[in-house]
Protein backbone atom coordinates (compact mmCIF):
# COMPACT_ATOMS: atom_id res chain seq x y z
CA UNK A 1 0.00 0.00 0.00
CA UNK A 2 1.63 3.49 -0.86
CA UNK A 3 2.00 5.91 1.73
CA UNK A 4 0.80 9.66 1.79
CA UNK A 5 1.77 12.61 3.94
CA UNK A 6 -0.51 15.72 4.64
CA UNK A 7 1.06 17.74 1.89
CA UNK A 8 0.75 15.33 -0.75
CA UNK A 9 -3.21 14.44 1.03
CA UNK A 10 -3.93 17.94 0.22
CA UNK A 11 -2.96 18.23 -3.44
CA UNK A 12 -5.01 15.09 -4.12
CA UNK A 13 -7.94 16.56 -2.70
CA UNK A 14 -8.07 20.28 -3.90
CA UNK A 15 -10.40 22.32 -2.98
CA UNK A 16 -13.38 20.71 -4.99
CA UNK A 17 -16.18 18.60 -3.44
CA UNK A 18 -14.35 14.83 -3.21
CA UNK A 19 -15.73 11.70 -1.64
CA UNK A 20 -13.52 9.38 -0.35
CA UNK A 21 -12.88 6.29 2.37
CA UNK A 22 -11.39 6.64 5.59
CA UNK A 23 -10.05 4.25 8.40
CA UNK A 24 -9.83 5.30 11.56
CA UNK A 25 -8.63 4.69 15.14
CA UNK A 26 -10.84 7.18 17.21
CA UNK A 27 -10.62 7.80 21.22
CA UNK A 28 -13.85 6.56 22.71
CA UNK A 29 -15.67 8.97 24.91
CA UNK A 30 -16.98 7.24 27.68
CA UNK A 31 -20.05 8.22 30.56
CA UNK A 32 -18.52 8.90 33.94
CA UNK A 33 -20.55 5.87 35.32
CA UNK A 34 -17.78 3.30 33.00
CA UNK A 35 -16.34 -0.24 33.92
CA UNK A 36 -13.37 0.36 32.22
CA UNK A 37 -9.96 1.38 33.18
CA UNK A 38 -8.03 0.99 30.08
CA UNK A 39 -8.60 3.85 27.16
CA UNK A 40 -11.29 2.83 24.42
CA UNK A 41 -10.35 3.08 21.11
CA UNK A 42 -12.68 2.84 18.30
CA UNK A 43 -11.71 1.57 14.65
CA UNK A 44 -14.03 2.35 12.16
CA UNK A 45 -14.61 2.74 7.95
CA UNK A 46 -16.85 5.59 6.48
CA UNK A 47 -17.43 7.17 3.12
CA UNK A 48 -17.43 10.72 3.51
CA UNK A 49 -16.98 14.32 1.46
CA UNK A 50 -14.20 17.15 1.62
CA UNK A 51 -14.35 20.64 0.48
CA UNK A 52 -18.11 20.58 0.54
CA UNK A 53 -20.23 23.64 1.68
CA UNK A 54 -22.37 23.04 4.96
CA UNK A 55 -24.20 25.98 4.51
CA UNK A 56 -25.42 25.70 1.05
CA UNK A 57 -26.02 21.59 1.93
CA UNK A 58 -28.19 22.15 4.64
CA UNK A 59 -30.50 24.89 2.65
CA UNK A 60 -30.32 21.94 0.13
CA UNK A 61 -31.89 19.79 2.75
CA UNK A 62 -34.21 22.60 3.65
CA UNK A 63 -35.59 22.62 0.56
CA UNK A 64 -36.51 19.15 0.00
CA UNK A 65 -38.30 19.05 3.06
CA UNK A 66 -40.36 22.35 2.28
CA UNK A 67 -39.01 24.72 4.61
CA UNK A 68 -38.69 28.26 3.47
CA UNK A 69 -36.51 29.81 5.78
CA UNK A 70 -32.70 30.12 5.01
CA UNK A 71 -30.08 28.02 7.21
CA UNK A 72 -26.88 30.56 8.51
CA UNK A 73 -24.31 28.37 10.00
CA UNK A 74 -22.75 29.54 13.07
CA UNK A 75 -18.85 29.33 13.56
CA UNK A 76 -16.75 26.53 14.92
CA UNK A 77 -15.77 27.25 18.70
CA UNK A 78 -13.13 25.82 18.91
CA UNK A 79 -11.09 25.87 15.48
CA UNK A 80 -10.64 27.65 11.95
CA UNK A 81 -10.02 26.12 9.02
CA UNK A 82 -6.57 26.84 7.97
CA UNK A 83 -6.14 29.43 5.35
CA UNK A 84 -5.97 27.69 1.84
CA UNK A 85 -7.68 24.89 2.43
CA UNK A 86 -11.48 23.85 2.75
CA UNK A 87 -10.94 20.70 4.51
CA UNK A 88 -8.50 21.18 6.73
CA UNK A 89 -9.03 22.96 10.48
CA UNK A 90 -6.59 23.90 12.96
CA UNK A 91 -7.88 23.62 17.19
CA UNK A 92 -6.84 26.81 18.55
CA UNK A 93 -5.64 25.57 21.94
CA UNK A 94 -4.17 22.41 21.23
CA UNK A 95 -2.63 23.42 17.41
CA UNK A 96 -4.10 19.72 16.46
CA UNK A 97 -5.06 19.50 12.62
CA UNK A 98 -8.30 17.80 11.79
CA UNK A 99 -9.54 17.00 8.47
CA UNK A 100 -13.58 18.03 8.34
CA UNK A 101 -16.10 15.62 6.62
CA UNK A 102 -19.87 15.67 5.85
CA UNK A 103 -20.89 12.00 5.98
CA UNK A 104 -21.68 10.28 3.57
CA UNK A 105 -22.31 6.52 4.55
CA UNK A 106 -20.49 4.37 7.56
CA UNK A 107 -19.63 0.80 8.26
CA UNK A 108 -22.03 -0.75 10.21
CA UNK A 109 -19.79 -3.02 11.73
CA UNK A 110 -17.57 -1.32 14.23
CA UNK A 111 -15.25 -1.90 16.58
CA UNK A 112 -14.37 -1.05 19.67
CA UNK A 113 -10.47 -2.06 21.45
CA UNK A 114 -8.94 -2.00 24.37
CA UNK A 115 -6.60 1.05 23.80
CA UNK A 116 -3.57 -0.90 25.76
CA UNK A 117 -3.88 -4.27 23.81
CA UNK A 118 -5.21 -3.10 20.21
CA UNK A 119 -5.11 -6.46 19.30
CA UNK A 120 -8.25 -6.94 22.13
CA UNK A 121 -12.02 -6.38 20.38
CA UNK A 122 -14.90 -5.31 23.01
CA UNK A 123 -18.17 -6.55 22.40
CA UNK A 124 -21.07 -3.84 21.19
CA UNK A 125 -23.00 -5.42 24.19
CA UNK A 126 -20.50 -4.92 26.40
CA UNK A 127 -19.47 -1.51 25.98
CA UNK A 128 -22.78 0.38 24.59
CA UNK A 129 -23.97 0.92 28.39
CA UNK A 130 -21.18 3.34 28.73
CA UNK A 131 -21.25 5.32 25.31
CA UNK A 132 -22.68 8.68 25.23
CA UNK A 133 -25.99 9.36 23.47
CA UNK A 134 -25.78 11.24 20.10
CA UNK A 135 -27.92 13.90 20.22
CA UNK A 136 -28.66 15.75 16.55
CA UNK A 137 -27.91 19.27 15.44
CA UNK A 138 -30.43 21.10 17.24
CA UNK A 139 -30.06 24.29 14.12
CA UNK A 140 -30.29 22.39 11.18
CA UNK A 141 -34.43 22.01 11.17
CA UNK A 142 -34.62 18.87 8.74
CA UNK A 143 -34.92 15.04 9.41
CA UNK A 144 -32.39 14.26 7.50
CA UNK A 145 -29.45 15.97 9.25
CA UNK A 146 -26.30 16.61 7.35
CA UNK A 147 -23.61 15.29 9.52
CA UNK A 148 -20.51 16.76 10.00
CA UNK A 149 -17.17 14.39 11.60
CA UNK A 150 -14.28 16.00 12.39
CA UNK A 151 -10.99 13.50 12.39
CA UNK A 152 -7.57 14.23 14.24
CA UNK A 153 -5.26 13.79 11.83
CA UNK A 154 -3.91 11.62 13.79
CA UNK A 155 -6.32 8.81 13.96
CA UNK A 156 -6.54 8.34 10.58
CA UNK A 157 -5.12 4.79 9.60
CA UNK A 158 -6.09 4.76 5.89
CA UNK A 159 -7.25 6.63 3.03
CA UNK A 160 -9.10 5.63 -0.08
CA UNK A 161 -8.99 8.74 -3.09
CA UNK A 162 -9.92 7.63 -6.38
CA UNK A 163 -9.99 3.78 -5.42
CA UNK A 164 -5.91 4.03 -4.99
CA UNK A 165 -5.68 3.28 -0.63
CA UNK A 166 -3.19 4.99 0.95
CA UNK A 167 -1.47 4.59 4.67
CA UNK A 168 -1.94 7.97 5.79
CA UNK A 169 1.40 9.60 7.79
CA UNK A 170 0.41 13.01 9.16
CA UNK A 171 4.09 14.14 10.12
CA UNK A 172 4.88 17.02 7.88
CA UNK A 173 3.62 20.43 8.20
CA UNK A 174 2.13 22.82 6.05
Amino acid sequence: MKTLTLTELLKLLGTTPKQIKLITLTDVKLKKNTVFTNPIKKLSNAIVEVNFDYKTDVNEARKLEGIKEEFTASSRKWGKHIEGSTCLIEHETTKEKYLNCKLISKDKKVEYIDGSKTTNPIPIETIQPYLPAVSPSKTQGVENQIVINTYKLSSIKEIEIDNVKYTFIPTDKI
